[in-house]
């Protein structure tokens, strides 16, 4: 094989290598920028408005409270907010927030999650 083959061949099989190397940085390199995630922007704009929304509604009194209103506090659902409504028409106004721990389907570990959020 002539000195001309030897470094053309050597010269094609170098640009093969490069070629390789170069579709494998392209495809496995991290991108420089990052495209908008629209996800990411919905729970921001989600997560402020919650934050809005606590420091105008909150907290909520128990004994003046709809069903609505009540279901606004997060871990309380519709079912809950409708025992806390019955509890409190058939015993009277809450002396206290802890008296919710009486009402049906609020256990203490619940009841840690909402306390912050109502008041009497």
């Amino acid at each position: 094989m002539s000195a001309r083959k030897q470094t053309l061949i050597l010269i094609s099989v170098a640009l093969i290598l490069i070629g390789a190397i170069l579709v494998f940085v392209a495809v496995k390199s991290p991108r420089v920028y990052d495209e908008p995630n629209p996800t990411d922007a919905t729970q921001s704009v989600n997560a402020e408005i919650h934050d809005i929304t606590q420091e105008h509604i909150f907290p909520i009194n128990i004994n003046t409270a709809t069903v609505d209103e009540l279901t606004m506090v997060k871990g309380i659902g519709d079912t809950r907010a409708k025992n806390i409504v019955a509890y409190r028409e058939e015993h009277g106004p809450f002396n206290s927030v802890e008296e919710l721990k009486e009402v049906d389907g609020i256990g203490d570990t619940l009841y840690e999650q909402i306390a912050g959020s109502l008041t009497v």
